[in-house]
């Protein structure tokens, strides 16, 4: 019991993107603006069952997408409010919804587990991801939505990859968070331009897991 515990400890993961044709990084606003967000209906599921609510989820996808807002220069002054609570200081206000539905099979995580972890197995990652965004002076709002999947190796010999074991995750969050930028600014997001109120059609992003 005690090997088991020190192997599961010490085994390490690596995330796998989807394969897509990189795009140049979208030109970020003339003059970023302070956003406040947070989490709204972000349902989470694990195999087979069904998406429960799940705000832990959404809140720390919703902190890597506004993350890499933030290093493209997109916005600036960003706060996360608890779910219910009125924004305050911001001029843009960013509410989360959908799922994140990670898919994996038993048997590789029995045989996983009675091996020590050295036979490794994998978790998909399926994200389905609408976000609304508020200009606050005036009340105009924006919608936007994407999907994408990354896959997650876990295993004791992961442990080699471990300084760039996340990089593939961090591609594909900076991938959804460029999609819905373009999607948003296209309508007049940041810009200050009249909103597109009707729910624009989803980018599905191009690409399969190897």
């Amino acid at each position: 019991m005690l090997a088991a515990v020190c192997a599961a400890v010490v085994s390490g993961c690596v995330v796998v993107p989807t394969r897509t044709a990189p795009e140049p990084p979208p030109a970020p606003p003339a003059a970023p603006l302070r956003l406040a967000y947070t989490v709204g209906d972000f349902r989470f599921a694990l195999g087979g069952g069904e998406p429960e609510l799940s705000t832990l989820a959404g809140r720390i996808l919703n902190d890597e997408l506004v993350s890499a807002w933030e290093r493209r220069g997109v916005v600036v002054e960003t706060v996360e409010i608890d779910p219910g609570d009125p924004p305050e200081d911001a001029e843009l206000f960013l509410t989360l919804n959908g799922t994140q539905h990670n898919d994996t099979s038993f048997w590789a995580q029995l045989l996983n587990a009675l091996t020590l972890t050295l036979w490794p197995y994998s978790v998909t990652q399926h994200y389905d991801l609408q976000i609304e965004l508020r200009d606050l002076p005036n009340g105009q709002y924006w919608l936007a939505q994407v999907h994408d999947v990354d896959r997650t190796y876990i295993g004791l010999f992961m442990l080699a990859a471990l300084p760039v074991a996340d990089r593939g995750h961090e591609e594909t969050v900076r991938r959804m968070a460029d999609a819905l930028y373009r999607q948003l600014r296209a309508q007049g997001a940041f810009d200050g331009a009249a909103p597109a109120v009707p729910a624009p059609g989803s980018e599905r992003l191009a690409g399969g897991l190897p």
